[in-house]
């Protein structure tokens, strides 16, 4: 995985807790006013003999897993109306999410302008299993609708296990602000920053909130303070800001090449690229429009049988040397003579076979004419006693192409000399 991947990854998980935990805390802030407007029931808490509402970082309420600890609460209505309580919940959060919970089943009711004592134990069995450190937690009184009466904060050392639900929450935290800054870092020695300030500023900003967010955990664990929802908000805020404007305040990176070459792969480079450029690897190759290839010095042409058709690249049958008119019809003979020092010794190569081949005749049609056959076609030569008299038919003469091709080219023989049988390619003659 490289390190776009990282950043794209990071950015929207560190967003998404940090929007989950507004939500989460505005929620809390909210279900706290409204229990507070419901009516005027209050409430103070005692935990192992110690008063819970004073409690603070400095002298924590002391919860130990393996101890059954007493709670004692006095509730005071002041309402003109009798309150019925049905649960007592303790709980312990962290960015508004629960790490610890306990429930507890009471049966109280507290008349109109009375004060009533409830006391229970409270049995914190397989707690450091869910949180260790300086834990923020709230005792919250449940009346009989289900619905919050009345609240008291206090803050509770938690002597838990690391590997418990928080440790394995700030363990996380810490491995993923560890590849933002290390994938961050990375980017900055390797030059790699956008040149978009926008763009550089947010590839930051995934180590700033993680680092505001590793702060306010050591703290708890560490039991140095106790980071509440707004503080752990407030300093991942900060960092990211900081983190961002330093992307977007950097200098602009320079791009030194479209290939993200370091000095000396870019040497290399080019180095292997200057031996490769001046013969190349086809020397009888030439560009479209440009010069026609010399194929003495590519070592001779390659493909003997024709010749350089100039600056396009293409090549054609060598030219013939004459053709003789028959007295019929059809009569026509094609002879081919010497050219480019290869002498004429026999009958030119038939181009396509079988019966779809044209037919070039050298006598009127039905007259008695030798024949050659050869595996690609038919063959025919002028009998010595036809008498027909040969003619040069001059430069730029072409007669037949390419077997692959469906059909022939006849160029500079009378239309009414020649005759076709269709779908064939020519059948050539030659003395």
């Amino acid at each position: 995985m490289n390190g776009s991947r990282f950043h794209t990854i990071l950015v929207p998980m560190f967003a998404v807790l940090f929007v989950a935990a507004v939500v989460l805390w505005g929620t809390a802030l909210f279900g706290a006013a409204t229990a507070s407007a419901a009516g005027s029931v209050s409430a103070t808490a005692t935990i192992d003999g110690k008063p819970i509402a004073g409690a603070n970082a400095a002298n924590p309420v002391r919860l130990d897993p393996n101890k059954v600890t007493p709670v004692v609460i006095e509730v005071k209505n002041e309402t003109a109306n009798p309150v019925t309580l049905r649960r007592v919940d303790f709980t312990g959060h962290v960015l508004g999410l629960n790490f610890f919970s306990y429930s507890t089943s009471v049966e109280l009711t507290v008349a109109a302008g009375k004060t009533e004592k409830l006391t229970y134990r409270l049995d914190p069995a397989g707690l450091d299993g869910q949180a260790t450190g300086l834990i923020g937690s709230d005792l919250t009184l449940i009346n009989s609708a289900g619905d919050p009466v009345t609240s008291v904060h206090t803050v509770v050392d938690v002597r838990g296990s690391l590997v418990s639900v928080y440790g394995l929450f700030g363990i996380i935290l810490s491995v993923l602000t560890g590849l933002a800054i290390a994938d961050s870092a990375l980017t900055v020695a390797r030059h790699r920053l956008s040149v978009n300030r926008w763009q550089r500023g947010l590839r930051l900003l995934a180590p700033g909130i993680g680092i505001g967010l590793m702060i306010g955990f050591t703290a708890s664990v560490a039991r140095w303070w106790v980071p509440g929802t707004g503080l752990w908000l407030a300093l991942a805020g900060v960092f990211a800001t900081l983190f961002f404007l330093a992307g977007y305040l950097s200098p602009t990176p320079r791009d030194d090449d479209d290939l993200g070459l370091d000095k000396d792969e870019l040497a290399a480079a080019l180095e292997l690229d200057g031996r490769a450029a001046p013969g190349g690897t086809r020397p009888d190759l030439a560009p479209v429009g440009g010069a026609a290839p010399d194929f003495a010095q590519a070592g001779g042409t390659p493909f003997p049988d024709y010749s350089p058709a100039g600056p396009s690249g293409y090549h054609h049958m060598p030219e013939p040397r004459g053709y003789a008119p028959g007295s019929g019809e059809f009569g026509t003979t094609v002879n081919f003579g010497a050219q480019g020092g290869r002498p004429a010794t026999g009958p030119a190569r038939v181009f396509g076979s079988g019966d779809d081949e044209p037919t070039i005749r050298t006598a009127p049609a039905g007259s008695s004419t030798p024949t050659v056959n050869l595996d690609s076609g038919e063959i025919r030569r002028r009998a010595a006693e036809s008498g027909a008299h040969a003619r040069d038919t001059g430069p730029g003469v072409v007669i037949g192409k390419p077997a692959e091709f469906d059909d022939t080219t006849v160029q500079g023989v009378d239309s009414d000399a020649v005759r076709r049988r269709a779908g064939g390619a020519s059948t050539h003659e030659r003395e």
